[in-house]
């Protein structure tokens, strides 16, 4: 499995309010492979000074890095894109550090259909709230549309 993909649960899903209202997007709970990705942010944006071959000064960028993420807010959305002939999601991570920098990745998740089609049946049985009436319609159309495909 590569580094930058993981399973998406349903049982992970922390809110059913979608944050936006022009897509579903989903409030996600804190997972070590989320907050794997968000260290990785926080290391790839922090200049590091030491020479590449002292382990005393790559140790202390390391513990340094796990302080930041510790004061950083992180927030991870789920994000599904349901259309006619398949269903995209992945994860949408924003780390807020405590310097006020905001560092920002889309994680691709390893989605197995069945979750992600129950993830998507109990937030439309909700009443999809969240999201405008105009991509409610829309977005439920679609994956009416994909459910139709999938029975043949």
């Amino acid at each position: 499995m590569r580094d930058d993909y993981f399973k998406i649960r349903q049982e992970d899903v922390t809110g059913w309010t979608s944050s936006r209202p022009d897509r579903i997007s989903l409030p996600y709970r804190h997972t070590g492979d989320i907050l794997y990705h968000a260290n990785m942010l926080i290391v790839e944006n922090t200049p590091y000074h030491g020479d590449e071959n002292d382990m005393d000064a790559a140790a202390a960028f390391d513990a340094e890095c796990l302080k930041e993420l510790d004061r950083s807010t992180i927030t991870a959305l789920l994000r599904i894109l349901p259309y006619r002939n398949m269903l995209l999601a992945g994860i949408d991570l924003t780390v807020t550090t405590a310097d006020g920098r905001h560092l920002e990745r889309q994680i691709t998740g390893n989605v197995e259909r069945d979750s992600i089609e129950a993830i998507l049946d109990r937030f439309f049985s909700m009443g999809a709230a969240g999201l405008s009436p105009a991509f409610l319609s829309h977005w439920s159309g679609m994956y009416t549309e994909y459910k139709k495909r999938k029975a043949g």
